[in-house]
């Protein structure tokens, strides 16, 4: 197990009582007993376990619904910092980062704080890139065989164990994380600062951590959240890539590029080079990827192949992530048009404009309706068949997380520094 330094956590009496239950009780979730790992990708896991909610990165759920009509607040829970981190929800426990350098699990049907964990912080990892910053969880954690993954500014990787925060390994990359991490069967893939992605071994039973391959993108940033995609024989983990010489918001020369590896070797299969910056986390449906970058184009293109079927236009940048689901995707522009695209070619089928920029909005979707959030604060819900506006909810600050869907709630952060839970109004 590797060392955390300072880093530590503090536990609520209710999560000791939780761990200290009988084994029947323990035996019968899957985040109640303590320090019970699985092999990797022997538990399944109801819920929203990580960003995007599954390795495709669709952030669709067609099998439960959110609120539609209108919308309640049930709870909201206070951090100490912006809340940027888009919230993992599994087995009635939401787990989330804010900027206050904590990682919360917050009871999902109370708020009730269950456990936090407190990250390195500039006092604990030298180098003048992390002063000030290095305590920022603004990734977005994932579950997994009882264990939560997440990324710090600090250059760590942390499993946890999902029952009582405890650590259950860490490893230390030399470099800024903002990419969340993505977990496909028993390997977790993550992006890095410098340009490289990362596979790690999950490791059920606590023996996980073991860096896999790396892979040089040869780029200056990977921001975005990698998806994996299932091609014929093999799996492909799909990604963005930044420059950092590329003018004010990469909107200039040759920002960015867009890269696929092999999921089991991290060997290069095909690349897009000499597109805009790509901070926009692809996502997959169908055997095509989608993605969007700063020169205000949605690209899609064969997973396999790495052929481009096709791009579409927009009017503004498109940092924004997308949703994708029967044919369509659902992706906005930094000037708050919100589009819902034909992904077979390219055609717009309807197209909403919101009063908020939609700078890296991060929406979801059911079959009745898509949810994402403004940078003016205010999370709407969108009729995925016409657009038409169905609720709005305002609140105190930037809304850039991306929203989970559970049981018909619907939960999210926000940079006022909540975690806000909604149910039906």
């Amino acid at each position: 197990m590797a060392g955390v330094g300072s880093g530590g956590w503090d536990v609520s009496r209710r999560t000791v009582l939780r761990c200290l239950g009988s084994a029947a009780t323990a035996a019968s979730t899957v985040v109640t007993g303590c320090l019970d790992h699985g092999e990797p990708g022997s538990v399944e896991v109801d819920g929203w376990p990580q960003y995007g909610f599954d390795a495709d990165n669709t952030a669709h759920r067609n099998d439960v619904s959110a609120p539609v009509d209108d919308a309640n607040v049930e709870w909201r829970f206070e951090t100490g910092g912006r809340v940027l981190s888009s919230p993992s929800v599994v087995d009635d426990v939401v787990y989330v980062g804010s900027w206050d350098g904590h990682l919360y699990a917050v009871d999902a049907i109370s708020g009730d704080l269950e456990w936090r964990y407190r990250v390195h912080g500039e006092e604990d990892v030298e180098g003048d890139w992390r002063s000030g910053m290095a305590r920022r969880v603004g990734s977005s954690p994932a579950f997994v065989d009882d264990t939560v993954l997440f990324t710090a500014w600090n250059g760590y990787l942390y499993a946890l164990d999902a029952a009582d925060g405890g650590m259950v390994w860490s490893h230390r990359l030399d470099s800024l994380l903002r990419s969340s991490p993505k977990v496909y069967g028993g390997t977790v893939y993550v992006g890095d600062w410098r340009g490289d992605v990362h596979a790690f071994d999950v490791g059920g039973g606590g023996g996980g951590g073991g860096r896999l391959w790396s892979y040089d993108s040869g780029a200056d940033h990977v921001y975005s959240t990698p998806c994996v995609a299932e091609a014929g024989d093999r799996a492909v983990v799909c990604f963005g890539v930044t420059y950092s010489d590329d003018g004010e918001r990469g909107m200039e020369a040759e920002g960015g590029g867009f890269h696929a590896v092999d999921a089991e070797s991290g060997d290069e299969l095909w690349r897009f080079d000499g597109l805009g910056t790509v901070t926009s986390s692809p996502a997959v449906t169908d055997g095509d990827v989608v993605f969007g970058d700063w020169r205000g184009r949605v690209h899609v293109v064969d997973v396999k192949s790495g052929e481009e079927r096709w791009t579409v236009e927009f009017d503004d940048a498109v940092t924004s992530s997308s949703s994708v689901a029967d044919g369509r995707g659902f992706v906005g522009d930094d000037s708050g048009v919100f589009r819902c695209i034909e992904l077979a070619d390219g055609s717009v089928e309807w197209e909403t404009h919101l009063n908020g920029e939609l700078y890296t909005s991060r929406p979801s979707s059911t079959t009745d309706a898509v949810y994402v959030g403004c940078m003016d604060g205010v999370l709407h819900a969108l009729d995925v068949h016409d657009g038409s506006i169905l609720w709005t909810l305002e609140t105190g600050d930037a809304v850039r997380s991306r929203p989970a869907i559970v049981d018909g709630q619907l939960c999210y952060g926000s940079g006022d520094g909540a975690v806000y839970m909604l149910e039906e109004g």
